[in-house]
């Protein structure tokens, strides 16, 4: 798995675990190694993919 791949797994986990329970403790040991920025830039990934599919929704209802 490549380094992109294990960030928007790990901020998938962690956003999803944080939903539930905001606590980073769990992936400590997964995030080392792995760059900020990489984790960043997946987050804004599964947050742009969260919004669209919001707006995706949003506009198929009827006003």
């Amino acid at each position: 798995m490549s380094d992109n791949q294990s960030a928007s797994r790990i901020a998938a986990d962690i956003l999803i675990a944080g939903m539930q329970k905001p606590s980073f403790e769990p992936y400590d040991d997964r995030l080392n190694g792995l760059t900020a920025d990489a984790l960043v830039k997946s987050f804004i990934t599964i947050h742009r993919a969260v919004l669209e599919a919001q707006q995706k929704e949003q506009a198929r209802k009827p006003d």
